[in-house]
């Protein structure tokens, strides 16, 4: 197994494999993105007897290093069955508590689930819908989406609500997001994060659409995206609207975007399987909606090092005073 690099022009040659036909988690752009912006190190893990690369972010908390999966690992710009995945995470971890790369690896970020589980990992189910664009035509796309929503689309559009796409309409909506996430508890990035991700990715991979009714922008969301799909990765709206419809609008309109640009799906990232949470449940409810078919996987952490981060967990404890911050993995174990 090798730790391969983009920022080692020896290794570039073993990386020239990847393309814009494989998801944006392993394109050079957003990983030099990542670097810069966080200070992170980022590698390409290959596995020769899969032919099979995978992103994972290197990162310090005073002098313990983490690791966190980016995407499952792909071979051929296709995601590996469960059975090789499994293969793959397994000589992975043997390799990285014989090399020296991180102490622990955290949860992936939610579009990055895994499709199988190694052994003494703590993970939960999670999922996401998936439209596949490259099988369905237009009509196709639009009679898969459900009835209720098919109405308020046709509503929306009868009101003049207008789908728009640019960077250009960022500053706008930037507060919309701010305030929404805020108030679901989330935190934001700042707004610079996303205009520096746009610098890196260009439109070419990155792309922000926003809704309106009529002159009034209400809502909008940030697209990461390859040939391989598009990921909705930021969404969010006002309240205070009478457009019926208007995100269900900007979603179909998006489909029937990235469509045209030869993008083979459309990934409305993460939904939280098996929850008694009734606002997780709606969002659960609103993608499944869209008419996406159910990707299912795990999200699992495991430590590589479990005696040294034990010195970790207590200094953790010790600064927030016992109140841990859960990621999506202690909140579904609790």
């Amino acid at each position: 197994m090798q730790f391969l690099s983009y920022s080692e022009e020896s290794h570039l040659p073993s990386l020239s494999k990847i393309d814009e036909n494989w998801p944006f988690q392993f394109l050079s752009e957003y990983c030099r993105f990542l670097e810069v912006w966080f200070g992170d190190k980022i590698l390409i893990v290959y596995e020769p007897s899969l032919a099979a690369y995978l992103p994972l972010r290197i990162y310090k908390r005073l002098v313990f290093r983490f690791g966190q999966i980016l995407h499952a690992p792909v071979a051929n710009g296709e995601e590996l069955q469960q059975k090789d995945q499994l293969v793959f995470f397994n000589l992975m971890l043997m390799n990285m508590r014989r090399v020296n790369i991180c102490d622990r690896l955290v949860q992936p970020h939610p579009f990055g689930i895994l499709g199988a589980l190694p052994h003494n990992t703590s993970y939960c189910e999670f999922g996401t819908y998936i439209t596949e664009l490259s099988r369905l035509n237009n009509n196709e796309i639009f009679e898969s989406i459900n009835d209720k929503y098919k109405k308020a689309i046709k509503h929306a559009i009868n009101n003049k609500g207008v789908v728009r796409t640019g960077w250009e309409n960022f500053d706008t909506f930037y507060p919309i997001l701010e305030s929404t996430l805020n108030k679901a508890g989330i935190g934001v990035e700042c707004k610079e994060y996303f205009l520096r991700l746009h610098d890196f990715l260009g439109d070419k991979y990155s792309t922000l659409a926003v809704v309106y009714d009529q002159d009034r922008l209400i809502g909008g969301a940030v697209f990461l995206h390859s040939r391989y799909a598009a990921y909705c990765t930021h969404a969010a709206n006002i309240n205070e609207t009478k457009l019926y419809g208007a995100m269900k609008l900007l979603h179909y309109e998006m489909m029937l975007h990235f469509k045209a640009q030869n993008v083979k799906r459309y990934d409305l990232v993460g939904v939280r399987l098996h929850n008694d949470n009734p606002s997780l449940e709606g969002i659960f409810r609103f993608k499944k909606g869209f008419g996406g078919k159910l990707k299912t996987g795990y999200l699992w952490k495991t430590d590589i090092r479990p005696a040294k981060l034990k010195v970790y967990d207590w200094i953790q404890q010790v600064r927030r005073r016992r109140n841990k911050i859960k990621d999506i993995i202690d909140q579904v174990n609790r």
